[in-house]
């Protein structure tokens, strides 16, 4: 399913930048060192293409060739950003090997076959298994500051980078220790928290942020899924329980649901 967030995210760039000529997919496989296989994806087409000073800034998060590519082809500029961090989270990477305006690109894939490990698994669980695009996702109609706790570093790049795309404001903590601080210097209005983290965990801190008269919405974002959790993380004092991996969506239904009646920012 990473994979095929990759594919999604690549492919799409290249059907979006190629109006007319073709798209070229290869694959092949090969043994590593370590005698494992790796997969070797390939995909050209005769589209648009780059300059040197477009290349050198492509994987940068937001970034486009330029503004009348963003306002002729839309996008976020985060899919090759984004396909990078889950490649090498995987064991490979994703690169860009030739270019040429108005002749196209290639791009080479790389990840190891195989079952992924558990820690891979852990960096990687805020992914749905259904691929999506970016800009398909609902945008924030009106601006909402948040806090993420989660201690898993690819996690919070991946819920600052998507959130962020779409319309939100994103602080991130990497306890709940370090987020019951944040939340008590500043004014978030909804905290997304990580029930299961090191120093202190989302319920302690849930528990905490609620004693000390947190009132607006918080959401666990957990790997806890029997109903039992789902009981003990709602008495804990949040408001919802997502489990991961999560739909992005949903997780945006779910925030402008429970923001409707705030009051807007000044």
């Amino acid at each position: 399913s990473r994979l095929r967030q990759i594919l999604v995210n690549i492919i799409g760039n290249a059907i979006k930048f190629t109006s007319t000529g073709e798209i070229k997919i290869s694959v092949i496989t090969e043994r590593t060192p370590t005698d494992q296989w790796r997969l070797l994806i390939e995909v050209s087409d005769s589209g648009i293409g780059l300059n040197a000073d477009q290349a050198a800034i492509l994987f940068e998060p937001f970034s486009q060739a330029d503004q009348s590519t963003t306002r002729k082809y839309g996008g976020s500029g985060l899919g090759l950003t984004l396909s990078r961090r889950l490649a090498r989270a995987l064991g490979g990477d994703v690169s860009l090997k030739s270019y040429e305006i108005g002749k196209g690109c290639k791009f080479l894939i790389e990840v190891l076959a195989g079952e992924g490990t558990s820690d891979t698994s852990r960096r990687l669980s805020y992914l749905d298994e259904e691929p999506f695009r970016i800009e398909e996702l609902p945008f924030c109609s009106r601006q909402l500051r948040l806090l993420l706790v989660e201690d898993a570093a690819e996690n919070r790049f991946l819920v600052t980078e998507i959130l962020g795309q779409r319309g939100y404001l994103i602080d991130t903590a990497n306890d709940g220790a370090e987020g019951i601080a944040m939340a008590s210097l500043n004014t978030y209005d909804l905290i997304l928290m990580d029930m299961q983290m090191p120093v202190t965990d989302g319920f302690e801190a849930t528990r905490f942020l609620r004693t000390q008269g947190f009132s607006k919405p918080i959401i666990a974002l957990t790997a806890l899924a029997m109903e039992d959790d789902r009981l003990r993380i709602l008495a804990s004092g949040c408001d919802e329980h997502l489990t991961k991996p999560l739909n992005f969506a949903q997780l945006i239904q779910t925030i402008q649901r429970l923001t409707v009646g705030l009051p807007p920012r000044l």
